[in-house]
């Protein structure tokens, strides 16, 4: 810097040039755009329509609560659209990371938007939306868990994993079995409900998903922990460990704790 130049104009370039060092860095610092593909804009769409119609207001300008009728189809509509889409991501990411994992879905649905409650320091939902993620369990074999609710939660898990023709595929619902298995009132069958008083205190919610170690046939195994949204009650708890024989998820462990 020429040294001729008065102290304060040399001290105006220096800070210039520190402040355009440093937004250099920034832009090299910004993440990359996520890949995307027509099939993922085309889920994305879709599932829109989903949360639209989930979030139409009656006369009293309220959603629907979860026991409503209209409920169930669009929920299984909109889980549908979320193993299919975790199977387009994982076919264009096909080794991605447990941080890329749990953020599967970003691009899938907006973020929930909760305002300050009045009554406390913590956020009320009035509308409904979706959480998502995904955990590897086994070689090419995902467990994706979704919910929607606003300010109770009806979750499922799937199992996305290659097909026979070598594709991901979401491949098996719990929330299949759990109907074969309502009629049983058993631990399995919670899994069918979506309203808020079950057998016990509402639908299931997870709380987290885990690999555990394989089996000695080599099959995957996982680990869901689970628990019932409570309408003022104690809530309850399930845990339950499975394990994937590469067609269907067979229940090792399922109790309630």
């Amino acid at each position: 810097m020429n040294d001729a130049l008065p102290h304060h104009i040399r001290l105006g370039l220096a800070a210039v040039a520190l402040i355009s060092l440093t937004l250099t860095f920034a832009r090299a610092a910004d993440p990359p755009p996520r890949e995307t593909t027509p099939r993922l804009e085309e889920l994305k769409a879709e599932h829109r329509q989903i949360l639209d119609k989930l979030n139409e207001r009656d006369g009293r300008g309220t959603v629907m609560e979860l026991d409503d009728p209209g409920i169930p189809s669009l929920v299984k509509k909109g889980w549908d659209l979320a193993g299919a889409w975790a199977a387009e991501y994982l076919e264009i990411h096909p080794r991605p990371s447990a941080s890329e994992l749990k953020v599967i879905f970003e691009d899938f649905a907006p973020k929930p938007k909760g305002s300050k409650s009045k009554y406390g320091d913590f956020l009320e939902y009035t509308d409904y939306s979706f959480k998502g993620s995904a955990v590897r369990v086994g070689p090419s074999t995902y467990l994706v868990e979704a919910s929607y609710g606003v300010d109770f939660r009806t979750a499922t898990f799937i199992v996305v994993a290659r097909n026979n023709d070598g594709h991901y595929q979401a491949l098996w619902n719990i929330k299949d079995l759990a109907e074969k298995h309502y009629v049983q009132f058993d631990e399995i069958g919670r899994w069918m409900h979506l309203v808020r008083r079950a057998y016990y205190n509402g639908p299931l919610a997870i709380e987290k998903v885990l690999r555990v170690f394989p089996a000695a046939n080599g099959h995957a195994r996982f680990l869901v922990d689970a628990y019932q949204g409570a309408d003022g009650g104690t809530t309850l708890a399930q845990l339950s460990i499975w394990e994937w024989d590469g067609a269907e998820a067979r229940p090792l462990l399922v109790d309630i704790y």
